[in-house]
């Protein structure tokens, strides 16, 4: 392939067997030399040949022993080419249990002393390559103890990762959950970095990636013994579904060095302060910088990347930065009038005599020198040199002049420098946003005069809990913040992590934005209200309306008919002809919402009375439009706590109530007059078919611009009717500050519980290839399959195995639905699949449902009773295919549409193994 690998094809056994063999014979003939050769003088050699000569024997009878015991185990060969050298390796791969306890019962038992046998891993890979060594490893090999040998051949048979699984996830837990110990998680940290360290050997860069990864893994096991369910409970028998669960969390940022705060065992060894390795060569300062990491504790970043990510410098979290002289010293002096007093400057490697010896062209010598001066003369309290030599990672020469500090005084200076600085403040924090719609009110509530009563009703309610003695010092200082979003330039969300990065965990951020439900999630990848909670160690409160949150259901649909918006500027003042431009189905559709139509009318007549307003009557033509548009962005969600609940006890970690705020004046509303309730839903019905026709924002602008003036005359005649139902605005803030301060006393004290994954869907996973090749068996139904797609033309079985690749419509990952996500609460799904997931489960395929030019679905049964709840579907079924514009959710359909076709198996059921999975919202049926 394109990186020089040679892979081979076909059974490599007999090769590898053969080889083995030769090896072996070959050992036997290179002991009986070195045993006529002793007389020769040359005793190095001889010693170092019959090491290597060892080593080589006992990988050869691993191999054999292998397959004497067990013909099943996989070897794939293949060879690298680079610089015109190339090597042949063997990966083996173990593939059943049983030939573990075969091989420790047959020679690994104490009654069989052989000094030859290996450990057996589940995987290894081993360089085929010749058996005298470069002189140079032969010296060094002589030096190494037996056992120091056969460890340092087993790590370069085994993968790193499979060894921080094993070993410290699995291993470690005897550590991590003895006895309850308030001590456990710093004797599993030592723990893990004695094997890394000393009895592993792995380098300064391997430690730093897995040293976070560890410590998270503590955290997460801690978590949930505290959660006192026996689901809950992480054991070494039952560690690995424990440990997938963990890592999406991990990969998703869930567990990062901004949650360590949390860990009491390992704050108090925190390091503070920021340290920027800067060096001639960057692959200096990144050598650097990670040792440094490694030993301070903290996380290395290249300071380029953090730049282009648009990055503040929070200097006071914890972080080594590198980078080379030629990048540009402004980042860290911008970074300088707030962090000057935490930032540390180390430049390696940056003096003359240094710089003259990489033997450069004088101007760029003379760049260098002056790049460095720049460097030493920033305007921060600590700037330390270091000579290191890149060819001796334990360079610390105890000869230093004036220009120079060794690398271990300079560990020392920062340590002590950390322990001067004021500890970073680790208080949870809130983060307060809007799942409303425009004009609910929130402009109101986070005025600048609310962010100072919020501040003193924090300080006077924990001055109060103090008198009474309940401590009470928790909630002292904390700062009241808030970003409007009108007012923000670039993504919002990223703006608002950021300024909670650089002001503190602990300030209380009012979010003056619309968040409706697709800013609620931690995704992967993403920034939004759930990532920055755990990214920010804060609580997402929400707020919502009281007396609002009722579920609307509305019937029918409108749909848009095409217009000429070419002629627009023509007809501007010609609005006659746009109420028949749309057509209306009466009862084919439903659609519902969670809010009252009684709250869309208020906040529509709350936008169109504004003044001075982005989204108000005279700066916006459509702005009630608009605020249907919001309202329709919780179309589908029948209860919104519900919804809330749901989300936030899977994706923010810590959760506490919702807060509410008085909407309305009474707790029953009187109803809404016939017009303005027909107008409201003419609207909602009106937008369902622009969303449903996928129509751009400018797209139908008569039609748009007719509903507009219709909901704008209904809001003028009934405004007397709508200001009287209306909370004051006194009442509303009030509530509002109450309740902010309710919630954080209860946020400071509630525990965090690990995220559980969003579930869109529990499924049984199928392999397509292995599906149709099992499909094949009929030709028959192969064909009806075939020729689905109107492009396949006369596609038949001959061409089978690849039509469905190639041909529009058929699906990708085909699957069973066992029950949607929408169908079930996501606690109920978590508690009902978790133990399951994994769970190899068997399908027979009894038929074939097809409705031309639209949809088709194989009709399946599940046939392992007990492993899994009865499916929710009323027809158990695969989909295959569907048209363009068709949804794979209309397969459901088949067995009521009346012109559905069918294909019976005509000889025994088709039978099948799938897989129990979780899909995420990333996860569609054709991607």
């Amino acid at each position: 392939d394109r990186d020089g690998v040679v892979r081979f094809s076909g059974d490599t056994t007999p090769c590898v067997v053969s080889l083995a063999k030769k090896l072996l014979h070959n050992d036997d003939d290179d002991d009986s030399n070195n045993d006529d050769d002793n007389d020769d003088g040359n005793n190095t050699t001889t010693t170092t040949t019959t090491t290597t000569t060892t080593t080589t024997k006992r990988i050869a009878t691993l191999l054999m022993k292998l397959y004497e015991l067990d013909p099943t185990v996989k070897y794939r060969l293949f060879s690298v080419s680079s610089n015109n050298n190339k090597k042949l390796y063997c990966h083996v791969h173990v593939l059943h249990d049983a030939t573990f306890f075969k091989y420790q019962a047959k020679y690994n038992n104490n009654n069989n002393n052989d000094d030859d046998n290996l450990t057996l891993f589940r995987g290894f890979c081993i360089e085929l390559s010749s058996l005298a060594p470069p002189a140079m490893e032969m010296q060094q090999q002589q030096d190494h103890h037996q056992d120091q040998e056969e460890l340092s051949l087993m790590l370069k048979m085994k993968f790193v990762p499979y060894m921080v699984r094993t070993f410290i996830c699995r291993n470690g837990l005897k550590v991590l959950l003895h006895n309850n110990s308030n001590n456990n998680m710093e004797a599993f940290n030592q723990y893990a970095m004695n094997l890394m360290e000393h009895k592993w050997n792995l380098s300064y860069q391997a430690i730093a990636k897995w040293k976070p990864f560890v410590r998270a893994w503590g955290k997460f096991v801690l978590q949930r013994e505290q959660q006192e369910s026996e689901t809950n409970v992480v054991s070494e028998r039952f560690y690995l579904h424990a440990l997938e669960e963990f890592q999406a969390f991990y990969n998703s940022g869930a567990y990062n060095n901004n949650n360590d705060n949390n860990d009491d065992a390992s704050s108090s060894t925190t390091f503070r302060g920021t340290v920027v390795v800067v060096a001639s060569e960057k692959d200096t300062s990144k050598k650097v910088a990670t040792r440094l990491a490694v030993d301070l504790g903290v996380a290395t970043k290249d300071l380029v990347l953090l730049t282009n990510a648009k990055s503040s410098v929070v200097a006071d979290t914890g972080v080594v930065l590198y980078t080379g002289l030629n990048y540009s010293v402004k980042t860290i002096r911008g970074a300088l009038p707030k962090y000057a007093s935490v930032i540390s400057i180390v430049v390696v490697n940056c003096n003359e005599e240094y710089i003259e010896s990489l033997l450069l062209p004088q101007n760029e010598q003379k760049k260098l020198l002056g790049l460095s001066m720049a460097w030493k003369n920033c305007r921060v309290d600590t700037i330390l040199e270091l000579n290191y030599d890149n060819n001796n990672d334990d360079n610390d020469d105890d000869d230093d002049d004036d220009n120079d500090t060794s690398y271990q005084n300079i560990r020392e200076i920062l340590l002590k420098k950390s322990e001067s600085l004021q500890p970073k403040d680790t208080r949870r924090g809130l983060l307060v946003f809007f799942p409303g719609i425009p004009g609910c009110g929130k402009s109101t509530l986070t005025h600048d005069t609310q962010l100072t009563t919020i501040a003193a009703s924090i300080n006077n309610n924990n001055n109060d809990n103090k008198v009474n003695g309940g401590g009470g010092d928790d909630n002292n200082n904390r700062k009241v913040l808030k970003k409007i979003g009108d007012e923000t330039k670039g993504n919002y969300w990223e703006s608002v992590k950021s300024e909670r990065l650089e002001k503190g965990s602990s300030c209380i951020y009012l979010a003056d934005k619309n968040c409706p439900t697709n800013t609620w999630r931690a995704w992967i990848g993403s920034t939004w209200i759930g990532t920055i909670c755990n990214e920010t160690n804060a609580v997402a409160i929400p707020v919502l309306p009281l007396h609002a949150l009722e579920t609307t259901i509305v019937d029918g649909i409108i749909h848009p008919l095409d217009e000429n918006d070419d002629n627009d500027n023509d007809d501007d003042n010609d609005n006659t002809t746009t109420a028949t431009t749309t057509t209306t189905a009466a009862t084919t559709h439903k659609h519902v919402y969670p809010f009252s139509l009684h709250y869309l009318a208020v906040c529509m007549l709350r936008v169109v009375s504004r003044q001075n307003s982005a989204l108000d009557a005279s700066s916006c033509p459509n702005a009630c439009m608009v605020v249907i548009m919001f309202y329709c962005l919780y179309r589908n969600i029948s209860s919104l706590l519900d919804r809330l609940q749901e989300e936030i006890s899977h994706g923010f970690g810590v959760t506490v109530e919702p807060l509410y705020v008085p909407f309305f004046r009474r707790q029953e509303q009187p109803d809404l007059p016939e017009s303005l309730r027909h107008a409201l839903v003419d609207a909602i019905r009106l937008q369902y078919g622009l969303d449903k026709a996928k129509a751009k924002k400018k797209a139908y602008p008569k039609i748009k611009a007719c509903m507009e003036e219709r909901l704008r005359l209904e809001l003028k005649q009934h405004e007397a009717f709508l200001d009287s139902l209306m909370a004051s605005p006194d009442e509303s803030c009030q509530a509002f500050v109450d309740g902010i301060v309710k919630s954080l006393v209860t946020a400071t004290t509630a525990k965090p519980s690990p995220c559980k994954p969003f579930i869109k869907l529990v499924s049984i996973d199928v392999d397509r290839d292995a599906l149709y090749q099992l499909l094949q068996k009929d030709e028959e139904m192969m064909k009806i399959i075939a020729n689905l797609s109107s492009s396949s033309s006369s596609t038949t079985t001959t061409n089978g195995d690849v039509f469905y690749q190639t041909q529009p419509g058929y699906i990708k990952n085909t699957h069973v639905t066992v029950v949607h996500g929408s169908n079930a609460k996501q606690e109920e799904l978590h508690r009902l699949y978790d133990s399951k997931l994994g769970t190899r489960i068997r399908v027979e395929i009894t038929g074939l449902l097809w409705k031309p030019n639209v949809v088709a679905a194989l009709a399946v049964v599940i046939t392992t009773h007990g492993l899994v709840p009865t499916t929710t579907n009323e027809f158990v079924h695969i989909t295959l295919w569907c048209a363009n514009g068709i949804s794979p959710f209309d397969s459901n359909k088949l067995i009521q549409w009346e012109d559905t076709k069918e294909y019976k198996v005509k000889k025994d059921p088709f039978v099948l193994d799938g897989v129990l999975t979780f899909w995420d919202k990333n996860k569609t049926s054709k991607s």
